[in-house]
């Protein structure tokens, strides 16, 4: 067992020491990093190493498939997952890095409601391609909860979305790219600080950046109440 949780250990620091001097070069073409830096993140995730109290990921409740987007199929053709645990984080990671739409998904479960966090994770997004994303949820969103209810047994009360971005790019850009169009449309967004191997996200009043420590759902892509107050609202709850 001891060797084993070594061998565990070594794996983990190894790639995650790859991911992370890559990701420091310049050199490489941009898709090229673009799937780094997803890696990287889900890498940090698999094995709790994001420091997010309320989030950790047990192996039994870390799940593989294809691509996130065929859980939009109709009718759904993907594996029927069977979890440790459904009272505690899911998290579902595809094989394909370029896989369309999204990267990752995520399932809580916050005062008795299920959330399903469509993730999607890249170095910026332009309005666009966030537009994409947006609509594809909204325009499927029956569809996907039928097929998360087939994949896993769970039965989700709402579909939410989130953008994980480079904090370094969006510095440099000024935070006038993903960050402002995500803050004008109002769909929530972290940024991954690569020196820190950290989430970070905006203070309450938008003014300075604290590292990201306590999960909470996205605000739900048919919910018609502001981000602040429906986030607020179930922070209050928990």
């Amino acid at each position: 067992m001891f060797k084993k949780c070594l061998r565990y250990k070594i794996r983990y620091e190894v790639e995650k020491g790859s991911l992370t001097r890559l990701l420091k070069q310049n050199d490489y073409p941009r898709t090229f990093l673009g799937v780094c830096f997803e890696k990287l993140i889900t890498l940090l995730l698999m094995h709790n190493k994001l420091y997010i109290y309320n989030l950790e990921f047990s192996k039994g409740n870390i799940k593989e498939i294809k691509e996130i987007a065929k859980l939009k199929e109709n009718p759904y053709s993907g594996p029927k997952f069977e979890v440790e645990n459904k009272e505690k984080p899911i998290l579902l990671i595809q094989e394909n890095f370029f896989g369309p739409l999204y990267n990752l998904l995520i399932i809580t479960k916050h005062n008795n409601k299920y959330y399903s966090d469509f993730i999607q994770i890249g170095v910026d997004k332009s309005e666009q391609e966030i537009d994409d994303i947006i609509n594809d949820l909204q325009n499927n969103y029956s569809l996907y909860k039928y097929n998360i209810s087939k994949a896993f047994g769970i039965n989700s009360d709402f579909i939410t979305c989130l953008f994980i971005f480079d904090h370094k790019t969006q510095k440099e850009r000024n935070y006038s790219t993903g960050v402002q169009i995500c803050l004008k449309k109002n769909i929530n967004f972290y940024l991954f600080s690569t020196i820190d191997c950290r989430l970070v996200q905006f203070n309450d009043n938008n003014t300075s950046f604290i590292f990201f420590d306590q999960y909470f759902p996205s605000i739900s892509i048919k919910q018609k109440q502001k981000k602040q107050k429906y986030i607020k609202n179930i922070r209050k709850k928990e």
